[in-house]
């Protein structure tokens, strides 16, 4: 029992600084959640369905609960002309009014109607707004996961560069010691080793980096640290025909663009409403009590009941309608026109990516080709290097062959892995 809890002791603070191993799925679930740019665009999307209401748009009649009590004294001095007359100096008045006033558009040429739908488009276009945002943030956050694998992978591929040059600074200090090799051979590869040792600093540093940037995209600490133990992945099966009959139909940019050309439309209705009357219906209660002994009647009070229509029709505002009627069918046409300018941009965005995207496929078994050859070809550097068969020179070349079709295969994936994303993204196939 006393060994299990020693163990216990010592493996805790092990337990509790352990790296985080962190997955794909469960950094974009972070960053969904945490994300303070989602944040606010969330909290801007229920700023804008709090808007969506009858009330915004102008059905509700506006109803107002109004009073007012004064309390004055007056000096007073009167005199008419039957031959009364008043003088009073400090005379107390006062007076109380209370009343209810509504007033209801029964018809305003439609414009209610078209400004309640006008409202329900921007809660439309709000909503792809943030949905874009969204597949913006998985995108960032996939962009900077499959990175740091990338620059993972270097990091290892520098470890083992490193072991080689080891390698060839023993061997030629062997050679050296024995009279068989050059100093200068000895020293030229204990510099070139010391190189590269600095560069698998300046790769750590890399990594570092972009572990941080993730951080800060997930809103968390950013000095916490994770460990990623994901290769990428194998490259999907993208058709480009399907690709680009479900950017047609799902790209988000895209629907939100169709969504602007109809509010254009509405703007342009709610400016024709104003050639049409409104009619207004209005109702009220009014209650008021005076007293005074400032006057001849010391005290009036009464209640009130009004009822009315009223009407009005634009007859002339200087011109300023038809020049919004004008200039709203201009923003029309200017609406279809982005609409159909950023459909062929992402038609031709589509059609490059999805060439890239091909051309790193490719790449990919082009250089895992090329590795077979420079790893095989390292082999018989090592003990060609061993046997003095080869000279030093010889042995780095084949040292940097094999680091360097390394180096492509890694970038090859990667880029390959960005392509399908964007492609992913354009196609409306991330959220």
């Amino acid at each position: 029992m006393k060994i299990l809890l020693i163990f216990i002791l010592i493996s805790l603070p092990l337990m509790l600084y352990a790296e985080e191993n962190l997955t794909l799925e469960k950094a974009i679930e972070i960053g969904l959640k945490n994300n303070y740019g989602l944040i606010i665009a969330k909290n801007e999307l229920e700023i804008i369905k709090n808007n969506v209401s009858i009330g915004n748009a102008g059905f509700l009649p506006k109803i107002d609960l109004f009073g007012s009590a004064e309390i004055s004294t007056n000096n007073v001095h009167q005199k008419s002309i039957t031959g009364f007359s008043l003088d009073k100096e400090g005379a107390p008045a006062d007076a109380i009014n209370a009343g209810i006033a509504a007033k209801w558009t029964a018809f305003d040429g439609m414009q209610m109607f078209k400004k309640y739908e006008s409202l329900k488009i921007q809660e439309n276009i709000e909503n792809f707004q943030q949905k874009i945002k969204i597949e913006n943030t998985i995108i960032q956050i996939s962009d900077l996961y499959f990175n740091i694998i990338k620059q993972g992978s270097l990091v290892d591929y520098w470890n083992e560069h490193l072991k080689l040059s080891y390698f060839r600074t023993e061997i030629a200090k062997i050679s050296f010691e024995q009279g068989i090799g050059s100093e200068l051979d000895y020293l030229k590869a204990q510099v070139e080793q010391n190189f590269d040792a600095s560069d698998l600093e300046k790769q750590k540093a890399v990594l570092t980096s972009l572990k941080a940037s993730m951080n800060e995209v997930l809103s968390r600490n950013i000095e916490t640290d994770f460990a990623i133990k994901d290769s990428i992945p194998t490259i999907s099966q993208i058709e480009y025909q399907t690709a680009l009959e479900n950017m047609l139909s799902k790209n988000k940019e895209l629907l939100a663009s169709e969504q602007n050309k109809e509010l254009s439309s509405l703007e342009a209705d709610l400016v024709l409403s104003k050639y049409y009357p409104s009619i207004d219906f209005r109702i009220g209660a009014n209650y008021f009590n005076s007293t005074s002994r400032a006057s001849q009647i010391s005290r009036n009070y009464g209640f009130a009941l009004t009822l009315g229509v009223s009407a009005k029709f634009n007859i002339f505002d200087g011109g300023n309608d038809s020049r919004k009627l004008e200039n709203s069918y201009i923003n029309i046409i200017n609406a279809d026109l982005k609409n159909k300018q950023l459909s062929l941009w992402l038609e031709a965005h589509l059609y490059r990516v999805f060439k890239d995207y091909l051309v790193n496929k490719q790449l990919i078994n082009i250089e895992k080709e090329n590795i077979i050859f420079a790893e095989k070809n390292m082999l018989f550097a090592q003990e060609s290097y061993k046997n003095g068969s080869i000279s030093s020179l010889e042995f780095r070349e084949a040292q940097q062959n094999l680091l360097e079709a390394k180096y492509r295969l890694i970038f090859s994936k990667f880029n390959a892995k960005i392509n399908e994303l964007e492609l992913f993204l354009i196609s409306g196939q991330i959220y």
